[in-house]
């Protein structure tokens, strides 16, 4: 079975302030917002430092609503052949909605079509996957393996979440974290 997620053993609050004070002036219609690192908590900065982990000069906060009957989608292009395949650079995530989660699907009998939107935004919508093979509902913090077709589901409306971004693979930041 493929690994979907991993926990990380990361027990410290990963802003400077509320996740709650982020959201006053959100952009109006925008689901997510970046901000700048420096709003970490310095003590989560230190111990990216200690693990030599680079971290991008920004993150971002979710805050969207929770998505109806959407198809599940891959990061990055799924379909490109190994050397060449575009993958998204990993991140950490939390989830700040306790009636949220992410589903995990299998690619069994599931139909990928490749959607490039720009740059540094594209992916990979799946039809006809609906076997779920996992699912993440804790607070976090996990990184999710962005190969596998995942939707965020919940029985709120809305889903406020972040995620760190690093220069990292999933591979690559779950060694350097030792998960």
């Amino acid at each position: 079975m493929t690994e979907c997620f991993k926990q990380i053993p990361i027990d410290m609050y990963p802003l400077s302030k509320p996740i709650q004070e982020f959201l006053v002036d959100w952009p109006e219609k925008r689901m997510d917002k970046l901000i700048d690192s420096s709003f970490l908590n310095p003590e989560l900065l230190k111990y990216f430092t200690r693990k030599k982990i680079k971290l991008r000069e920004n993150f971002i906060i979710w805050h969207w609503n929770l998505p109806g009957p959407e198809n599940p989608h891959t990061d990055g292009d799924w379909h490109s052949d190994e050397t060449v395949v575009k993958k998204r650079l990993c991140g950490i995530n939390w989830n700040f909605s306790e009636d949220s989660y992410v589903e995990f699907y299998s690619t069994e009998g599931g139909k990928p079509t490749f959607s490039y939107r720009g740059k540094y935004d594209f992916s990979t919508t799946w039809e006809n996957t609906d076997k779920v093979i996992d699912v993440w509902s804790g607070a976090g913090p996990v990184i999710f393996n962005p190969q596998v077709p995942h939707n965020v589901k919940g029985t709120g409306s809305k889903r406020l979440s972040m995620t760190l971004r690093f220069y990292e693979t999933y591979e690559s930041l779950g060694n350097k974290l030792n998960v």
